[in-house]
């Protein structure tokens, strides 16, 4: 099979809306510039459809998939002194969101065995550290609540729990959605101001959504065997689209979720065993494109502004991309 987004079977642009899923067994059982990270942009900008107070960022969630880990030439975490203030440098997992609620996503780290949050802001603010999770666990970040400001999240492969913790006072929660072996991910797919609960299944490249208040949950087919999920607004409508990257490319794809139109778009950043992160860095309200380099823990992202692309070494080499 051809590894080019363009010459794929799943470039579908129409919806397909499923009965309400309501179990596991229904959705299924078990520094320098990166390389190539200039390739053409085949991205068509879509128009803007309103405004969205949601700020999130998104990351491949996949620890505890070994085999995703091998084919982005990843090792396995190993225990380590705790990293000194400000600078992590024990295996960790690069992930992000906007903490602080400035409408910036923030870099941050977690570590799989402390369990352990380490987030250095896009304000001025210290830096944080915030325990949450166990060992085994997957973070994903995404504003819950939709109080502006992502909160702590955790999903637990061996039950497919998802384990929240709210930047606001209300209480913790828990959810079930996915099975063992998908790969979580979050982002407001239906534009509510709150992060949606969100599964990629490597094996189908499906995705399988719990919305956080309409009724009727979704299957969407996106990606091939091999892909990376990375979900993110891409085009400014306000809400989450589905995206992929593809290690051997470095290229990203996704279909914007535009009902009226249903434009695809396409945009080379990265490189071969980098880790592809993505939110909205200069809040601008559309997702830029970022990857973290686990060689030199370094984050190079792309704007969607076009404002010069940045580079920010944060966390450590050895560390545990998800």
């Amino acid at each position: 099979m051809s590894h080019h987004p363009t010459s794929l079977t799943f470039m579908s642009r129409h919806l397909t809306v499923l009965p309400l899923l309501t179990s596991t067994a229904e959705i299924g059982s078990t520094a320098a510039k990166p390389a190539a990270a200039l390739g053409r942009n085949r991205r068509r900008r879509m128009p803007r459809q309103g405004q969205s107070s949601m700020k999130f960022r998104t990351i491949l969630a996949t620890a505890g998939l070994v085999g995703s880990f091998v084919a982005l030439g990843v090792s396995a975490p190993t225990a380590q002194a705790m990293p000194p203030t400000g600078h992590p440098s024990a295996s960790l997992a690069p992930i992000a969101g906007d903490f602080d609620g400035d409408g910036k996503a923030d870099f941050a780290v977690w570590r799989p065995v402390t369990a352990t949050w380490y987030l250095r802001y896009s304000s001025a603010i210290p830096d944080r550290q915030q325990q949450w999770g166990a060992t085994g666990d997957v973070p994903v970040s995404g504003d819950f609540d939709g109080d502006g400001k992502a909160d702590f999240a955790v999903w637990r492969p061996v039950t497919a729990t998802w384990y929240l913790r709210y930047s606001s006072a209300i209480p913790d929660r828990e959810q079930q959605w996915g099975a063992t072996g998908d790969a979580p991910v979050s982002g407001d797919f239906d534009y509510d101001g709150k992060a949606d609960f969100a599964v990629w299944r490597p094996t189908t490249a499906t995705w399988y959504l719990k919305f956080s208040t309409r009724i009727q949950d979704q299957r969407w087919q996106w990606g091939a065997t091999g892909d990376v999920p990375v979900s993110g607004d891409y085009n400014g409508a306000g809400k989450a689209d589905y995206a992929v990257w593809r290690p051997t490319t470095a290229t990203w794809s996704m279909t914007y979720l535009n009902y009226s139109t249903g434009v695809d778009g396409e945009q080379q950043w990265g490189a071969a065993g980098d880790v592809p992160v993505s939110g909205d860095d200069d809040g601008d309200r559309v997702g830029d494109y970022g990857v973290w380099r686990p060689s030199t823990a370094t984050w190079y992202v792309k704007y969607s502004s076009g404002i010069p692309d940045r580079q920010q070494q944060w966390g450590a080499t050895g560390d545990l991309p998800l």
